[in-house]
């Protein structure tokens, strides 16, 4: 892969991974309201349904880039060989686990659960993008050492 196509597709992974994130806080924001009227309900179910479908469409780039650069990464080390990627593995598939969680409230909204999110899913939201960020800019620094 040429140099050019890798940043390319880095980009399309950083992009992904600001709009998951990005729509994830929306939704979770939406979520901790409660819906009063039968019309303000209505209007939280569509909005959630479309933060929901961008949470998606982030989630969907930035892990489709994500594996591709892991594949065709042209580096001389491969990702897969440093730690640090295993710890931002790991919290990836925390942010998917909680995306999972996220998308199964907000189908429970729309028939009809009020109930409202507390603050735990923003804070693990927030731990785990604040913990991706981390490993992305010291990760490299690692191998400097």
């Amino acid at each position: 892969m040429s140099l050019d196509a890798y940043l390319w597709i880095k980009l399309v992974h950083f992009v992904g991974f600001i709009v998951w994130v990005g729509s994830m806080f929306g939704l979770i924001g939406m979520m901790r309201e409660p819906a009063g009227s039968d019309d303000a309900r209505r209007l939280l179910i569509t909005l959630t349904r479309r933060a929901g479908r961008a949470m998606d469409i982030g989630a969907t780039l930035a892990i489709a880039a994500g594996v591709i650069l892991i594949i065709k990464s042209p580096e001389p080390v491969r990702p897969m060989q440093q730690p640090y990627f295993h710890v931002k593995l790991a919290l990836a598939a925390g942010l998917v686990g909680l995306h999972g969680f996220l998308r199964a409230r907000a189908g429970k909204l729309a028939k009809g659960d009020t109930r409202t999110l507390g603050p735990a899913p923003l804070a693990l939201a927030a731990l785990l993008a604040l913990g991706i960020l981390a490993m992305i800019v010291v990760g490299p620094l690692y191998l400097h050492k």
